[in-house]
């Protein structure tokens, strides 16, 4: 699997996974377990495709948990500064959060 990160819009399949997702945004910080001191980093956020959004349920996942890219989304100028952005934030704030597993 490629390393860089996908635009939204994306289409992908998840390991293990027999449902299409969408990613919906990318560099997702969330508070994921109420005792834990640091926030968790996703590389993803997604929603089940073509349903969308249904009852608020929204995964996250990394790079690694994709298993096949079906359709990749426009990258452009924007997408390409944000991920300059996001990769400086993660070096510069490494102590700040840990990296989420599915």
């Amino acid at each position: 699997m490629n390393n860089k990160i996908l635009p939204i819009r994306t289409l992908v399949y998840l390991d293990e996974e027999t449902s299409l997702m969408a990613i919906i945004g990318i560099g997702q910080l969330i508070k994921q377990n109420e005792a834990d001191e640091k926030l968790t980093y996703f590389d993803y956020v997604g929603v089940v495709y073509p349903q969308g959004l249904v009852s608020e349920e929204l995964y996250y996942f990394n790079q690694d948990n994709i298993s096949e890219v079906v359709r990749e989304s426009l990258v452009n100028e924007q997408h390409e500064r944000l991920i300059v952005a996001m990769e400086e934030w993660k070096k510069d704030n490494a102590d700040q959060f840990i990296k989420g597993k599915i």
